[in-house]
């Protein structure tokens, strides 16, 4: 019962003692982040929470923001007590690929066998959208693995502490280049997740990687997740290419 891990991950801090959170910005392709059983997942795997209508499909405890490039994922259950079925397979090929709008990405290469599924997924929003919600289900399996395909690929992982996989919502929005958002603080309990390497620029400053913008006078800069103590940001991208927020709440 392990996780193995050969992506290079940077500007890993841990906020408050509630996230650890990593960011992947220049991994060499081929990279991967793998389990070997399910007890893996860093929630409770007696508590573990099934999707409420896909059999054998559960909430992982891991939540990944894609910002630019492409993922494989792979999950393996030929060593799984009671594993899917085929048609727990097939409701869940239908469930990904009819939320690709929801997640932000695109489903590409599925390839299936009785006892795995492969898949990559592809960030694709340039639109200004929003709030849409993360990838975070996934079908019961003692393998599962992350291998970065793109060259640029560009992507965060939160992981939570202490909490179930229900306690936090994770939700993303997509600033095309050239256009404004205003994001609402939402729960009690807000943080908002730069991850994109595109140029954002707050109310105040400008941010461009790692040089700070400033939002109601709270330095808040790429690849960081920072509290939102304000009601609402407001955000325009002045990048050419669609930038990721991402936020945390509860």
């Amino acid at each position: 019962m392990a996780i193995y891990n050969t992506i290079v991950w940077d500007n890993q801090e841990n906020i408050d003692n509630k996230f650890i959170i990593s960011f992947a910005t220049s991994s060499p392709v081929g990279t991967t982040m793998r389990r070997d059983a399910v007890e893996s997942i860093p929630h409770s795997y007696e508590a573990r929470d099934f999707h409420p209508t896909l059999n054998n499909i559960i909430k992982g405890g891991v939540n990944y923001l894609l910002a630019a490039g492409a993922v494989t994922v792979s999950f393996d259950w030929s060593n799984e007590d009671n594993p899917p079925s085929a048609s727990d397979i097939d409701a869940y090929v239908s469930f990904i690929q009819s939320e690709e709008s929801e997640h932000g990405m695109t489903v590409e290469n599925i390839i299936r066998t009785p006892d795995s599924l492969k898949f990559d997924f592809v960030a694709n929003k340039e639109q200004t959208e929003g709030p849409y919600s993360v990838f975070k289900y996934m079908p019961k399996s003692n393998s599962a693995e992350y291998r970065i395909r793109d060259e640029g690929t560009y992507m965060a992982c939160v992981l939570r502490l202490g909490d179930s996989a229900d306690d936090w919502n994770f939700t993303e929005y997509s600033v095309a280049a050239g256009d404004r958002v205003t994001i609402n603080k939402q729960g009690t309990e807000c943080y908002l997740l730069i991850c994109s390497p595109s140029f954002i620029i707050g109310s105040t400053e400008v941010m461009v990687r790692s040089t700070p913008m400033y939002i109601g006078g709270n330095p808040l800069e790429d690849k960081s997740l920072k509290k939102l103590q304000s009601s609402n940001v407001n955000l325009f991208n002045s990048g050419t290419t669609a930038a990721r927020i991402g936020m945390l709440y509860k």
